[in-house]
């Protein structure tokens, strides 16, 4: 009886010495995350990319992987000649899990609007759901990794992928085992 009521107490105290914090209570995440769409509105995919940590990364809806922030910037790149060429995001934050006082992993609901076909006829928004790893730098937060997937089908007449990279830089990662963690393995 005495082990457990230590056990519990020492769990207790455990608990309150390192709370999880759970929320964004000054909105400084959500912040960050609209002065994204804002850019994202610029359709200047240099400026889209700044956003993200030189060595951050990007996995796309598609599938495309941008590796570092140069990868991240040409998937942005090949986005605004495809049917992403004029479209607006709103980021609106679900959850922030605190790893640390200045990491962060955030679920999103991003919802896409705008999206021209090849005729230039406006499509329905789309919704996404993104992961976004987010880190604190010199007081400013910024992006180590996001992760983005439809939650629902796509309209049957949106092209469901964009044009195809001519850069393998951005989708395979074998290319940069130099640039990884000695304790990663590809």
């Amino acid at each position: 009886m005495f082990k457990r009521l230590l056990l519990a107490s020492l769990m207790l105290l455990l608990s309150a010495a390192a709370p999880v914090q759970k929320k964004d209570p000054e909105g400084d995440v959500q912040n960050f995350l609209n002065s994204l769409s804002a850019a994202w509105k610029t359709h200047d995919s240099k400026k889209i990319a700044s956003f993200w940590l030189p060595d951050g990364d990007l996995i796309d809806t598609w599938g495309q992987w941008g590796i570092n922030r140069t990868g991240v910037e040409k998937i942005f790149h090949a986005q605004r000649r495809s049917d992403l060429r004029k479209s607006h995001i709103t980021i609106t934050v679900n959850d922030v899990q605190w790893i640390s006082p200045d990491t962060v992993f955030v679920d999103s609901r991003n919802d896409l609007s705008n999206i021209l076909n090849k005729d230039g006829k406006v499509l329905p928004p789309t919704h996404h759901h993104c992961l976004w790893m987010l880190k604190k730098c010199d007081g400013h937060w910024k992006i180590v990794s996001a992760r983005m997937f439809m939650t629902e089908e796509m309209p049957e007449k949106i092209e469901k992928t964009p044009p195809p990279m001519e850069d393998p830089f951005l989708h395979d990662p074998a290319l940069h085992e130099e640039s990884l963690p000695p304790n990663i393995n590809i």
